[in-house]
């Protein structure tokens, strides 16, 4: 791993999610509830690297997400749809013209990222949600 994925894991407090390898920390998670008692928001920071093998498993979205990209190589998310349509997001500041720096993934969609190159920093808001990802750490 790279020194400044280390510093980045340093100073943000990262933790490994060990199911996916992904070094994580939560930003924000506000008070507001929702009516079973969820924060509305949360935020969290996650980084991915290539040593270790970091993913993002295939998943059910139970909530609405907005992925952004700060640093590091391009990231590649992916939305599997209802009706067996398939949609690949490229993130990051040199990844082609059709590329964006944000992805919101709506709820109700299979979504995941597939081991990459090099490192990336990120984050995920959840909305209408919990901070899922400090809650399984």
């Amino acid at each position: 791993m790279n020194e400044r994925a280390w510093e980045l894991i340093r100073t943000y407090r990262m933790r490994m999610l060990p199911k996916e390898d992904t070094y994580l920390c939560e930003l924000y998670r506000s008070e507001q509830k929702t009516e079973s008692g969820l924060p509305t928001v949360s935020t969290t920071y996650g980084l991915y690297c290539n040593d270790p093998p970091s993913h993002s498993n295939f998943h059910k979205l139970t909530r609405d997400e907005v992925w952004s990209h700060y640093e590091g190589d391009p990231i590649h998310l992916y939305l599997l749809y209802p009706d067996g349509a398939a949609r690949r997001v490229v993130l990051g500041r040199d990844s082609g013209p059709w590329a964006g720096l944000s992805v919101y993934h709506p709820r109700r969609r299979v979504a995941g990222r597939l081991p990459g190159r090099g490192r990336q920093l990120c984050s995920v808001r959840l909305h209408c949600g919990s901070g899922i990802y400090t809650e399984l750490l």
